[in-house]
């Protein structure tokens, strides 16, 4: 909860769609991650808060460095670590995704010479891990995404081979239930990944747990790429829309079909990655994501 003006403003980001009732009744608007369109019509204070990623400033900031350490490990040790984070503001100490990671997209959208499609994931533990104590139903729903997930990387792989950028992330399940599709950690770390994802021609979204909307699929659009995503029915601030900002699939067959189409339909591709720069700079920057919540507090 935090307070803007003389108003409380309440932040949910999380996975499920199933709103924090006690926040609800207490704040004067409530910004949601995961909105469902019968509760933006229904509860009169919930606006959508939209995409979210993992991103950092390029700039310092002693706001940035009170969170780093807020957040930070006990010991001497790791509060130095943290304040080196928030220092470290390009990128020379380590690497964390900054912001201008995604401003320095290649804005002339240039086709690549190489079509290449990426679809790297993680696998859910349908028998629980140390995070969640899970319900059968909640069971049931990781077994369903761990399917489709390995049945699309293993088309994905038949059908374009060493250009399909695809593959598990590495951990105790993944090497129990599919070591062969285990991605090599060094393609995995995020420095890597997002040079992966800016090289893809189409990169490939399906929804996490509660079917909600991945940071991937923020982090595609942002650096202004086509993507295939699987089908979801949650409400996003401004316009993006199943065939501009990308193509919706509801198996893995569909999914193929819709790479396919991208493939076949180069003027197409190009035109869906300028759509989600134009969508990025509007909606997805730290400022202006800032400026929207502030001009909907203000209107209200």
């Amino acid at each position: 909860m935090i307070h803007v003006d003389n108003l409380k403003v309440y932040i949910d980001c999380s996975d499920s769609p199933e709103m924090h009732t006690s926040e609800y009744e207490e704040c004067d608007l409530y910004f949601k991650r995961t909105l469902r369109s019968t509760d933006a019509y229904s509860c009169g204070k919930v606006r959508p808060f939209g995409l979210y990623f993992e991103v950092y400033p390029s700039f310092y900031s002693p706001f940035t460095l009170k969170r780093f350490l807020s957040f930070s490990g006990k010991g001497v040790k790791n509060k130095c670590k943290s304040v080196l984070k928030a220092l470290d503001t390009d990128n020379r100490l380590g690497f964390l995704p900054r912001e201008d990671c995604f401003n320095k997209v290649n804005n002339d959208c240039e086709k690549n010479s190489t079509f290449k499609v990426l679809f790297y994931v993680r696998l859910w533990n349908p028998n629980g891990d140390k995070e969640f104590v899970l319900s059968e139903s909640e069971k049931r729903d990781r077994e369903v995404i761990n399917t489709s997930r390995l049945e699309i990387i293993r088309l994905l792989k038949a059908k374009f081979g060493e250009n399909a950028l695809v593959g598990v992330m590495n951990d105790p399940f993944a090497r129990k239930v599919a070591p062969e599709l285990i991605v090599d950690e060094s393609f995995t770390s995020k420095k890597q990944y997002l040079k992966q994802v800016q090289e893809s021609s189409v990169c490939i979204a399906t929804t996490g747990l509660h079917s909600s909307i991945g940071a991937k699929f923020a982090e595609y659009v942002s650096l202004g790429k086509a993507i295939v995503s699987e089908s979801f029915n949650y409400c996003l601030p401004g316009e993006i829309e199943e065939s501009t900002n990308y193509l919706e699939f509801n198996s893995p067959e569909k999914c193929i079909r819709q790479v396919e189409r991208l493939y076949e339909s180069p003027d197409e591709l190009l035109k869906m990655k300028e759509a989600n720069l134009r969508y990025a700079k509007e909606y997805l920057q730290c400022n202006k994501i800032v400026s929207r919540l502030i001009g909907e507090v203000n209107a209200n």
